[in-house]
This record gives C-alpha cells, sequence and structure tokens, in this order.
C-alpha cells in the first residue's frame, strides 16, 4: 500500500494481511480532492484507521494534526510503525480503542475534518451513534466524512445533521456531513 498523494506520495506503509478493508487509491483521491480547500492547516481524526492511510495522507497533503483510533492490536502496532517512519511525532496522537469511547478520549479536543470508514458491510446498526460521536468532535463549520457501502440507505444518511451530499466510487460511498 502506497501513500497516493501529497509530500509522502508513492512511499509504501504497512498492513497487516486480512485485517484490513483499506480505502482504495481512487475513494482516497476522490476525498483529497474534495477536501482540497479545507486540509491545508487543519485537524483531522481519522476513526478506524487501520494503516493509517487516510490520515497520513491528510498530514501529505498539508495538515497540521491527525489523530487516529483503531482497536485491533496487530493492526494498532502496524500504524504506530507507518507513523514513525513518515510523521513528526509532534503532528500526530494514536488511540488504541474502540471508536465508541472516542468521545471520552478527546473531550478536550475538536478537529476540523472527522474521517470514518467502519468494516461494516452495512453500517445501519452503527450509523446514529458513529454520526453522534464525530459531530462532538467536530469544530464549527467542522466536516465529517463517511466512508460506507451500498447498502447503506440515503434516506438514512439524509435524515442525519449537517448531512450535504453523497458519492460513489465503485463499490465505495463517501457522506458529507457539514457542522454549523
Amino acid at each position: 500500500m502506497r501513500i497516493s498523494s501529497g509530500k509522502w506520495r508513492g512511499r509504501n506503509i504497512i498492513a497487516p494481511e486480512g485485517k484490513l478493508k483499506p480505502t482504495s487509491d481512487k475513494v482516497r483521491q476522490a476525498l483529497f480532492n474534495a477536501l482540497r480547500t479545507k486540509i491545508f492547516g487543519a485537524r483531522f481524526l481519522d476513526l478506524f484507521a487501520g494503516s493509517g492511510s487516510v490520515g497520513i495522507t491528510a498530514l501529505s497533503e498539508g495538515a497540521d494534526f491527525a489523530a487516529f483510533v483503531e482497536k485491533d492490536t496487530q493492526t494498532y502496532r502496524a500504524l504506530r510503525e507507518n507513523l514513525y517512519q513518515l510523521v513528526e511525532r509532534s503532528k500526530y496522537q494514536t488511540f488504541r480503542s474502540d471508536v465508541n469511547k472516542v468521545g471520552n478520549l478527546l473531550k478536550e479536543e475538536s478537529f476540523d475534518i472527522v474521517f470514518a470508514d467502519p468494516f461494516y458491510p452495512d453500517i445501519s446498526a452503527y450509523l446514529i451513534p458513529l454520526h453522534r460521536e464525530a459531530f462532538k468532535l467536530l469544530s464549527e463549520d467542522g466536516l465529517f466524512v463517511l466512508e460506507h457501502g451500498k447498502k447503506t440507505k440515503k434516506e438514512e444518511l439524509e435524515g442525519l445533521e449537517g448531512y450535504q451530499e453523497t458519492r460513489s466510487y465503485g463499490d465505495a460511498t463517501l457522506s458529507f456531513f457539514k457542522k454549523n
């Protein structure tokens, strides 16, 4: 797996075999094209971080700081190694935790962009709590971006606070929510 854009473009990162459903290069590229005017200087939160490819790309694209939340121990080790190899320590923070507890871990923090890519083919049962946790951590005018599969109904998404739009890229879909 490689960083797809920014100052570390082309650099390899490690990911445990069979443990992840990584965000594809195509979707990462689309995500950062959509975030182009918002990413520079931003505070970025990568939920369900996996190997860290999305958050590391955010830093590569000019984000000032990124926090990463990953629950799986083996994957968390790979995430830490990737960050150690590429990123100045003051630019990131990692948490080995369940995403549902992130509000307590980061209650004093706020982020300009929160990205979540849960490892569920259908996130309907997790959608409302995940949205609630993300919105708690967003700064004013912050953006929550949710990557999900096609099984998630657009009506469910449209009913959530701050819904802006949904964009599809093959099997993956990005939904954008803005905190006003």
